[in-house]
């Protein structure tokens, strides 16, 4: 349920998730039903909010995988562009 304490700009869309992480919005929608990024809230309409907390510390981690060689397909990530 949406936070309504909290302003919208607070919240960003999978689409604006995918920027900051640098996957497709698909990717994120299958990242979030995987678990590995998970909605600070869903609208009404159903549409997954996130925090930009959230996306920063999905794409700090996808960063820490590629420099250390860990993760990849099989952790999956071949959704990554």
């Amino acid at each position: 349920m949406l936070d309504e304490t909290k302003p919208a700009t607070e919240y960003l869309t999978a689409a604006d998730v995918r920027r900051v992480v640098g996957v497709t919005p698909a990717a994120v929608r299958a990242l979030a039903a995987r678990g590995k990024l998970i909605p600070a809230a869903v609208t009404v309409g159903g549409v997954h909010l996130y925090t930009h907390q959230t996306a920063e510390r999905y794409a700090a981690e996808g960063a820490a995988r590629q420099r250390g060689g860990g993760g990849g397909a099989a952790d999956g990530d071949s959704e990554r562009s």
